[in-house]
């Protein structure tokens, strides 16, 4: 019942821990060999077997409820998290980034750009394009693409230096 309404709230859950499975079973197979045993034996095992049984019962009890309620409850006035969206992880991520120092790269260093794009012939063709160029253009940098189809044959050019701060080159 707990697994149906586990799924139910959120589907992509991978449910409890390994850890909280195994104590679990036991108190499981404790449960079942105190009911599979004789009278005397029941009686002679019967308190530790149920305070082990209730501890553990329990302890999973409270972990689901605590697991359920923080995947379907607002906390701090944020959503659920199964139910934030990209754009609200992106938000807050770029929030975050924007709290951080501004990063100035040195002249004798180089900026990299990367990205992904389609070639404008027939077919199009995914290619990846990446680029190192001096941060402040007094040294030569340079242009590399592949194919995304063809992922270890990388095509290299040198670009001159241009004079220019990289940040002032053309994409």
């Amino acid at each position: 019942m707990l697994d149906n309404l586990g799924s139910i709230l959120d589907p992509t859950h991978p449910g409890p821990g390994e850890r909280v499975r195994h104590d679990l079973q036991q108190a499981i197979d404790v449960a079942a060999s105190a009911r599979s045993a004789g009278p005397a034996a029941r009686r002679r095992g019967t308190a530790s077997s149920r305070r082990r049984l209730v501890a553990v019962a329990s302890f999973a009890a409270a972990l689901t409820v605590v697991t359920l309620a923080t995947q379907t409850m607002r906390i701090a006035g944020r959503p659920p998290a199964s139910v934030a969206s990209a754009a609200d992880i992106l938000n807050q991520a770029a929030l975050a980034a924007d709290r951080e120092p501004e990063l100035t790269a040195r002249p004798e260093q180089f900026v990299f750009t990367e990205w992904i794009g389609d070639a404008p012939i027939e077919p199009p063709e995914t290619r990846r394009l990446q680029r190192w160029l001096s941060a402040d253009g007094s040294r030569d940098g340079l242009f590399r693409w592949r194919l995304e189809a063809e992922p270890s044959r990388w095509h290299d050019e040198t670009q001159a230096g241009s004079g220019q701060p990289a940040y002032h080159a053309e994409p």
